[in-house]
């Protein structure tokens, strides 16, 4: 639980307004490269890494869980 304490405000600032979207488009078939395209051609530009934080933010938490392929 410390590591989420540490990176969940960078996570979060890092995607703006969009972090409810970042997880609307979870589902399970999507890379973590498609949900950003997703997300930035919706709102914002977003990067890789910020997604991939807040996506490893979430996993921490218990919300996700990020199969490698």
């Amino acid at each position: 639980m410390v590591e989420a304490k540490k990176i969940a405000p960078e996570a979060f600032r890092a995607l703006g307004q969009s972090d409810f979207e970042v997880r609307n488009f979870v589902d399970g078939r999507r890379s973590i490269l498609d949900i950003r395209n997703a997300v930035s051609a919706e709102y914002e530009p977003l990067t890789v890494k910020a997604v991939e934080d807040y996506l490893r933010l979430l996993e921490t938490l218990g919300y996700v869980t990020i199969v490698k392929k």
